[in-house]
């Protein structure tokens, strides 16, 4: 086991902030970087942030609950779809160091380090970057929560301000959290957080969607179409796709994580608490068309709490388990769930796109949506449309 003993070296002796590049710029390479499909519209509603000519259809409701993201761009003077795609990149790299910092304060270097690499495992570390768009600053502004959970005003405007940006998945990733240590009461699983944060923040959520409404309401614009209707307008096609692809639903929820999840199970009664909440979130896939994306999202608080800045549960990872996880994670492909199937590494379209724009076209045609060519393509040299 040389090579495992080496690697061991090297994630316990690097200098932190060396480890955490480093593991970024992995992250980076294995699952590769690649925009939302329908960045464009979002973008476009940079000129209209109040939403008073958006366009009547099933998505209006997903766009005006995403306020704050396009108010960001629309006050910086971000008018084109490259910086908006840009901004929302440098979110998701904040949020991926802000959590290596707070793991950095919360323990520990040696536990540190073993946490560092169960976050690299989660999908919660990458969903922001392998699909940009407004997901970067949802995480961003939950890893903030922590950041100033000893100051409960800011955890109120913090709350305010995930209200603004995306109501529907913040509210139940707050619930999450509320439900997750309760359970830990009940278990006796230690946390070093209590309830009471995730109360303010859950409210602050509220009042953010109460006030985005009321700004609608005033004047005269926002969907006509709500966000309940959308659901049921597509509730049957979301159930269909998950129960089709549940094997790869269930593994993309937390892919090597899970075996940390079965680690758990040593802390005896204890090890019920993260069991529990995160079997009773599984159903949300069914309500929802990418699995894995929003899955990751509304666990991120929860699994903050319970497993990334909890001294007590990173010690089950012991020095060789982590190196092990890491080479696990090197090794396996990633598999991101959309519509039920599995969307492994845009890396080679990133290619793909840079050997396009070096070539001038000539080696390697687009496709006419190029936004799609991942998710889509039946294979990678072949110029084929979106099905």
């Amino acid at each position: 086991m040389i090579a495992l003993n080496f690697l061991i070296r090297l994630l316990f002796e690097t200098r932190w902030w060396v480890l955490v590049a480093a593991f970024y710029g992995l992250s980076l390479l294995k699952t590769g970087v690649w925009y939302i499909p329908n960045v464009g519209v979002h973008y476009r509603t940079v000129f209209d942030p109040l939403l008073q000519n958006v366009p009547e259809g099933e998505l209006a409701p997903y766009y005006s609950g995403n306020f704050l993201s396009t108010a960001i761009a629309w006050s910086l003077g971000i008018f084109s779809e490259v910086g908006f795609v840009v901004l929302h990149f440098g979110f998701g790299a904040a949020f991926f160091f802000l959590v290596a910092l707070l793991i950095r304060r919360e323990m520990p270097d040696d536990q540190a380090r073993r946490a560092l690499v169960l976050f690299l495992c989660l999908p919660m570390s990458f969903t922001a970057h392998f699909w940009i768009g407004l997901d970067g600053l949802t995480l961003f502004l939950f890893a903030l929560v922590f950041l100033f959970r000893r100051i409960l005003i800011a955890v109120f405007v913090l709350g305010v301000l995930l209200g603004l940006q995306h109501f529907f998945q913040t509210a139940i990733a707050a619930a999450l959290a509320i439900w997750a240590v309760n359970l830990a009461r009940w278990f006796g699983f230690r946390l070093p957080v209590g309830v009471r944060i995730f109360w303010i923040l859950f409210f602050g959520i509220f009042l953010g969607r109460a006030v985005l409404e009321g700004v609608y309401f005033a004047v005269d614009a926002g969907p006509r179409v709500g966000r309940i209707d959308w659901l049921l307008n597509v509730l049957g096609t979301t159930i269909r796709e998950t129960l089709l692809g549940l094997p790869a639903v269930f593994w993309s929820v937390l892919g090597i994580g899970w075996l940390f999840l079965i680690r758990n199970w040593d802390l005896g009664r204890a090890g019920w608490a993260p069991t529990l909440t995160i079997l009773s979130i599984l159903p949300l896939a069914l309500a929802v068309g990418d699995q894995t994306r929003v899955l990751a999202i509304v666990m991120t608080p929860a699994l903050l709490v319970m497993w990334l800045l909890n001294r007590e549960v990173v010690a089950l990872i012991s020095r060789r388990a982590a190196a092990g996880a890491l080479v696990l994670w090197l090794v396996l492909p990633m598999a991101w769930v959309w519509g039920g199937q599995p969307r492994w590494s845009v890396l080679p379209y990133d290619i793909g796109l840079g050997l396009h724009h070096a070539t001038g076209g000539d080696l390697l045609p687009l496709p006419n949506s190029v936004s799609n060519w991942p998710f889509f393509s039946d294979y990678f040299w072949r110029k084929t449309e979106p099905r």
